[in-house]
């Protein structure tokens, strides 16, 4: 997404912390006990997914939903797809 979204430093980094990954070429288990575990440990107010419009990322946000689930906790969740061309072209709070 870096290397498509320019404004993503500015925009959706500042004072947060990034986290990586690719539901189609990595493991979904994987990520989901991962994530479970930062967000037991974190003390995280919100968290906010940045994905790209193709359709294997969307599956970022069922790994998430499964490790706030796991984690037995419920923070508010942002959702922002950035298009391939580079622009964001969908905001959504959801849980």
């Amino acid at each position: 997404m870096a290397y498509v979204y320019p404004h993503l430093h500015k925009r959706l980094l500042n004072g947060k912390t990034l986290l990586i990954g690719c539901p189609k070429l990595d493991q979904a288990d994987y990520y989901t006990k991962k994530l479970s575990e930062i967000i037991k440990l974190s003390e995280l107010k919100s968290i906010t997914l940045a994905l790209m419009e193709i359709p294997c990322c969307r599956g970022f946000l069922f790994i998430l939903k499964s490790a706030l689930k796991d984690a037995k906790t419920e923070l508010p969740l942002k959702v922002i797809t950035v298009s391939t061309q580079g622009e964001i072209v969908r905001e959504e709070d959801t849980f």
